[in-house]
């Protein structure tokens, strides 16, 4: 009897060791992929903006007829979440809702090498640049002096207008990666002297 007893709280103890092993692993698997699922979701921030660069383009409505414009770029980087863990943010897509242009939402191109892309990846501690905004230094059809235009959907060769350059304009940028990384950014853009402008990120 003594025997079936020992037996019996042997096999009891090994049972709830068991179990208690189980929900070890159990527990250890969710808080593994609740990591995983966090630090791989791409960091991306808007780090700045660039200082206005000055491009020659040519007149959409008048073959070999160039103008200047102020152009600027904002800078994207994808930074880790700590210190060993980062993905890769892949395909990420810039779109722009303006509030008061004349003007929806429309798609921004990267800046890759000397062309432009509608997409982009950006690896961890990466950056990459986003053509944003211009304002032109003199007329070309169909824009005037000191107009605001925006590269819609590819390039300056089909830029749109924004605003005439008297006003400010307020508006949300967001920058989305395919694997869930994205930042959402409220802005104003201000039209100052010398055709140039001031570019706000809140």
């Amino acid at each position: 009897m003594d025997f079936y007893l020992s037996l019996l709280s042997y096999l009891n103890e090994m049972w709830e060791d068991l179990i208690f092993q189980i929900l070890l692993v159990i527990f250890g698997a969710v808080i593994g992929i609740l990591i995983n699922h966090y630090t791989n979701i791409p960091f991306l921030k808007i780090t700045g903006t660039s200082q206005p660069i000055q491009l020659t383009l040519e007149a959409q409505e008048e073959p070999n007829f160039f103008y200047a414009v102020n152009a600027y770029r904002i800078n994207v980087s994808n930074n880790k979440k700590c210190k060993f863990f980062g993905d890769a943010a892949k395909g990420c897509l810039c779109e722009v809702k303006y509030n008061n242009a004349p003007l929806d939402k429309f798609r921004l191109p990267w800046i890759y090498g000397n062309n432009t892309n509608m997409t982009m990846d950006i690896n961890s501690e990466n950056d990459g640049d986003i053509d944003f905004c211009a304002r032109c230094v003199n007329t070309g059809m169909p824009f005037n002096v000191g107009e605001l235009i925006a590269p819609l959907n590819g390039d300056y060769n089909r830029a749109q207008k924004i605003g005439d350059g008297r006003n400010p304009i307020t508006g949300k940028i967001k920058i989305t990666s395919e694997n869930r990384g994205f930042v959402e950014r409220n802005f104003v853009i201000t039209p100052i002297e010398n055709n140039q402008l001031q570019l706000i990120f809140e």
